[in-house]
């Protein structure tokens, strides 16, 4: 990815605005690696609008799979949730109204989203383990690192 490159997701266990890391702790992957022309700050106060309206809830880990070009990444599948669903699609659909580029709708690629969390370094999540989705986070591509830049909690509208 580009430094300036976007992704929104969900930490398993929760991360602070400006955190920055190399490689990735456990996390849900709403919207995968996008561009759009706002500020973090921008992006944060027009998505906290729109999941200012899901309260926060719990998504509960299945069955484990293997996802990725080559079939190699071992994920844990998440229930089917409403509320997780309806969230991804809203937040595309505006991301779709900036006109944003969104790697996972590029030609050629595989767009459907199947909500997971992927095994990092040897950790995973459990079938039925739970993860607690309260707040939506953007990570942002730097030159060396990646960095929280915005964290947007559920059921809270922006001040």
């Amino acid at each position: 990815m580009k430094p300036g490159d976007r992704l929104l997701c969900i930490f398993v266990r929760p991360q602070p605005l400006h955190a920055r890391f190399t490689s990735w702790s456990l996390h849900i992957t709403l919207v995968p690696w996008f561009r759009v022309a706002k500020f973090a700050t921008e992006l944060s106060t027009a998505l906290s609008h729109i999941v200012s309206r899901c309260a926060p809830f719990e998504v509960a880990g299945t069955d484990s799979a293997y996802f990725g070009a080559k079939k190699n990444r071992l994920v844990r599948l998440l229930a089917v949730s409403p509320s997780l669903m309806g969230i991804e699609q809203d937040v595309r659909s505006y991301l779709h109204r900036q006109q944003s580029w969104i790697i996972d709708e590029v030609p050629g690629a595989h767009r459907d989203f199947q909500p997971h969390v992927t095994e990092q370094d040897k950790e995973g999540l459990n079938s039925n383990e739970t993860v607690w989705v309260n707040e939506l986070n953007i990570v942002e591509q730097q030159a060396t690192h990646k960095e929280v830049v915005g964290s947007i909690p559920l059921g809270k509208a922006a001040t």
